[in-house]
């Protein structure tokens, strides 16, 4: 167990050597969902022209922020013609998803819809569902008009992208998947496969992908209900089997050790051959 806010002492032991290793456990910024957020979203240009963005989780309701940082990482890398996009272990997130997927296509085309009890019961069609097709930008006045909006009503909802604009990898862009990759990060691979955005790399997805809600149970406890299904535009639903990758690549523990990363290896050989 290594609870949250404490600093764990650990004894591993390696080819007949024993490390001994100290973790410290943050605080969770939440108590709602409580996990050690890492860094969001970190970018670099690897070898030639191929951009790399690593995206690990959407926090927020609206992922005003961490749709400023994804915004600054894609500018960075404008120049780069391939884009790996690595989104294994990402923890899923809010409505920022919107836009990750709006930065994989110039258009504005429908990528899914979540689809609540409330609405499966009335047979809603995702043509009559509201549609989301732009996140706020200013965290009062933004807020303030999505609440106005769609507060009090059935959350089912369709999403559709941004249409943010043509860049230089649309067309070559690899993402990078493992059975770490839930929620949010499921949908972003479900819809660049259905829309043929991108080639998937890796292992096959966790296949959770249901949005949940957390309610207070009593004794410092929280109990996360599943609210609605998250379906694909094309009605595929990957929950319970996740999103298998278009070239399977495992994780090598030999080449961890070498210092290498043989996924990313593999990952920049197949978006250079793009």
């Amino acid at each position: 167990m290594f609870p949250m806010g404490t600093t764990a002492s650990i004894l591993v032991r390696r080819d007949g050597t024993e490390i001994e290793l100290t973790a410290a456990v943050p605080v969770p910024q939440s108590k709602k969902q409580p996990y050690a957020e890492p860094e969001a979203v970190v970018s670099s240009q690897m070898k030639g022209s191929v951009g790399y963005i690593k995206v690990a989780v959407l926090p927020g309701l609206f992922g005003i922020d961490v749709s400023r940082q994804m915004d600054r990482a894609f500018d960075e890398l404008r120049e780069c013609d391939r884009l790996v996009l690595d989104l294994r272990g990402h923890l899923g997130g809010g409505l920022a998803v919107l836009h990750l997927m709006s930065h994989l296509t110039a258009e504005r085309i429908p990528a899914g819809y979540t689809l609540t009890r409330r609405g499966a019961e009335e047979k809603k069609q995702k043509d009559q569902l509201p549609r989301l097709e732009r996140l706020p930008k200013h965290k009062f006045w933004g807020i303030l008009s999505m609440a106005v909006r769609y507060g009090g009503r059935d959350s089912s909802m369709a999403l559709v992208t941004e249409g943010l604009g043509p860049k230089r990898c649309h067309g070559r862009i690899v993402i990078l998947i493992n059975e770490g990759t839930i929620s949010a990060g499921e949908m972003v691979c479900a819809f660049a496969r259905e829309r043929g955005l991108a080639k998937l790399v890796g292992t096959t997805t966790a296949g959770r992908l249901i949005p949940g809600s957390g309610f207070k149970v009593g004794h410092g406890y929280r109990v996360i209900f599943p609210k609605a299904a998250y379906v694909t535009w094309d009605g595929q639903s990957y929950e319970g089997r996740g999103i298998a990758p278009d070239i399977e690549v495992a994780w090598s523990s030999e080449s961890f050790r070498q210092g290498r990363d043989n996924q990313l290896e593999a990952a920049i050989e197949v978006v250079s051959g793009l």
